[in-house]
């Protein structure tokens, strides 16, 4: 292969014709018997060979950087460095959900390495010194820290996107004054491509790299724009959704257990269940009911069990656990 691509690249000659370069080795030759081949390395054949190497070493990225922009990749993989000023449970399910190897500032340095080992990335001496090299900077601390870490920052920020609860664009346009902000909601998904990611644009939105920051979000997940007052709603079903699902399925499969099924099988035929729920109302673009109707014949027993689950309070006690969380997130 790399014979003809230099054949094509020259005009003296195919590559194997060139008999001072390659001595042929004749059949049934035996290799230990044969004198070291005399090459002569002049200063004109290094000079031609390191040339011809050179194109074809720019041929092959040129065909990288093609197969990059088909993929609609190129400017977010090659420009936009990424650096995340926290470490936390949700800041590792995005860092590894995106794939890229971020830099990473969290005052608990073990927490920082442990991140940056994990996805091959690197850990900044300080806030500063991440906003410095950073092309994007990912606020991941809590919300109470919001205005030391902009005094850290100083500045530096071209751009902000942030993943904090209850932090609204206000407040980080005004922590960052005339920088371009990008608020996101992720859950825990995230991590294997599976999220959710509610996003509200600040005001400055469409000055900064908007467009390469949704397409690299976008790998951890389905990006759900919302009018921002509706984040808070939407942090109660997807954000703390996950930890929801999870006692749904501990429940059932506690429940099943009860009539003597290993906890462990019952377990993952819950899970499983679920998954392919999920992924069946998505693939047949069914409301809840319908997939209901499909499953429960009427008077059988799916019927008689949704019937118990009503009368027990399932919906209420979904009512009071997503009212709770708004009502504090929006206090």
């Amino acid at each position: 292969m790399i014979a003809e691509s230099l054949n094509r690249l020259g005009d003296e000659g195919p590559v194997e014709e060139r008999d001072e370069w390659v001595k042929p080795v004749r059949e049934g030759e035996p290799l230990d018997h044969l004198a070291p081949v005399d090459v002569d390395p002049t200063p004109e054949w290094a000079d031609e060979l390191d040339r011809r190497l050179r194109l074809l070493e720019e041929m092959i990225l040129d065909e990288r950087r093609s197969r990059e922009r088909a993929s609609g990749l190129t400017r977010v993989r090659r420009l936009m460095k990424l650096g995340f000023i926290g470490a936390g449970s949700m800041a590792s399910a995005l860092a590894r959900g995106l794939g890229e190897p971020v830099l990473v500032y969290d005052p608990e340095l073990e927490r920082a390495e442990r991140l940056a080992a994990a996805i091959d990335g690197q850990v900044a001496a300080s806030n500063a010194e991440l906003a410095d090299a950073a092309d994007l900077v990912v606020l991941c601390h809590k919300p109470a820290q919001l205005e030391q870490v902009a005094e850290e920052v100083g500045g530096r920020a071209g751009a902000v996107a942030s993943i904090m609860g209850a932090t609204r664009t206000e407040a980080l346009e005004e922590a960052y004054p005339g920088v371009p902000v990008y608020r996101f909601l992720p859950n825990l998904p995230a991590e294997v491509g599976r999220g959710v990611l509610c996003y509200a644009p600040g005001s400055r939105a469409a000055d900064g790299p908007e467009e390469e920051i949704l397409g690299l979000f976008g790998r951890a997940g389905v990006i759900m724009p919302l009018d921002e007052p509706l984040l808070e709603p939407a942090m109660a079903i997807m954000s703390c959704g996950p930890a929801f699902l999870a006692l749904v399925v501990e429940a059932m499969a506690e429940a099943g257990a009860r009539h003597g099924l290993d906890p462990r099988e019952a377990t993952r035929m819950v899970v499983e269940s679920m998954a392919g729920t999920a992924a069946y109302l998505l693939a047949n673009g069914l409301e809840p009911g319908e997939m209901r109707a499909r499953v429960a014949t009427p008077g059988g027993v799916t019927e008689k069990g949704l019937a118990v689950l009503e009368d027990t309070g399932l919906r209420e006690s979904f009512d009071g656990a997503v009212d709770l969380v708004v009502e504090t997130a929006t206090r």
